[in-house]
């Protein structure tokens, strides 16, 4: 607020950014469509702040899965 006045936000890529909260913005447009948490939690716009601690189990999920297959392809040889 400058000048008590409001200020208008700039949309014009259709992405509110908080000025006060550090790294929040968010879609005008996802307010009407509620994209599921799976998709926000993989959409640039939200993955930084939407479930990173499930964001982090996936990773390390996948990572063992990867481990566990190349030690298969490994005894294979």
């Amino acid at each position: 607020m400058k000048n008590k006045k409001y200020q208008p936000i700039d949309t014009s890529d259709g992405v509110v950014r908080s000025e006060v909260l550090k790294g929040f913005q968010f879609r005008v447009d996802d307010l009407y469509s509620r994209p599921s948490i799976d998709d926000l939690m993989h959409d640039p716009v939200y993955k930084h702040y939407v479930l990173p601690s499930k964001q982090e189990e996936i990773k390390r999920a996948d990572a063992e899965k990867k481990r566990a297959d190349e030690a298969t392809t490994d005894l294979r040889r």
